[in-house]
């Protein structure tokens, strides 16, 4: 039983972490719109608008970068070999 708590404890772990990211995409929101983004060249509508269009490219430049990164298939996941080792 005590096993069944190891394999629980990485993925409750996981999902805590995809909170902390998206609570961090809105933290960069909020500076990009209201640091870089600011001014009398940006009326209202379009900081947002600008930040936005911003946040999408850096996350579509991830995509495209995605196909070069090295293949790990079959490979041992860094949190394996924590595990491995108590």
């Amino acid at each position: 039983m005590g096993e069944d708590r190891e394999v629980v404890a990485p993925v409750a772990g996981a999902e805590r972490h995809g909170s902390l990211d998206a609570l961090r995409g809105f933290a960069l929101l909020g500076i990009l719109t209201s640091k870089v983004f600011t001014g009398p060249d940006y009326p209202e509508p379009l900081p947002w608008r600008y930040a936005g269009v911003a946040m999408c490219a850096i996350f579509v430049l991830g995509l495209v970068v995605l196909p070069f990164a090295p293949e790990t298939k079959g490979e041992p996941l860094p949190e394996d070999d924590a595990v491995l080792a108590h």
